[in-house]
């Protein structure tokens, strides 16, 4: 049995490629978005070059977009998310989370951020214990 795990931009597309294959039976999301239409205002605050575009291509496929895909996505689903997180704030993981009909586990990892040092593996040995408890349950 095959699981994907992905970090923001990774949770996403790990979401979208999993979806295209049966052998793959879990997925790990951290940080993921609902959709870009959410996601590019909150990333255009945050933005500290104001002269930058952030850049969506325009033929990502709408239906791959996690919020699109979660009604029917059939594998076991473990969602983490930074309580402080303020790029993939913890109402994605929530909405993603109430629209998935599997197997699925929530966890807001306290004080968290997005990422780095105050990221949701700020406690590694916590995570990795949450991490392999999961694909024990689930693979």
């Amino acid at each position: 049995r095959i699981a994907v795990f992905g970090w923001s931009t990774g949770a996403y597309l790990s979401m979208a490629a999993s979806s295209k294959y049966d052998n793959i039976k879990a997925f790990v999301g951290i940080g993921l978005i609902t959709s870009f239409d959410d996601v590019l205002p909150l990333l255009k605050q945050l933005q500290t070059h104001k002269d930058r575009n952030l850049i969506v291509p325009d033929n990502y496929p709408k239906e791959l977009l996690p919020v699109n895909l979660a009604p029917n996505y059939n594998k076991s689903t473990f969602l983490i998310v930074g309580e402080k997180d303020n790029r993939t704030p913890v109402w994605m993981s929530k909405k993603i989370y109430s629209l998935l009909p599997s197997k699925k586990e929530l966890w807001i990892v306290e004080g968290a951020e997005h990422g780095g040092q105050n990221g949701p593996i700020k406690d590694f040995k916590l995570f990795d214990e949450r991490f392999i408890e999961f694909l024990d349950k689930n693979l």
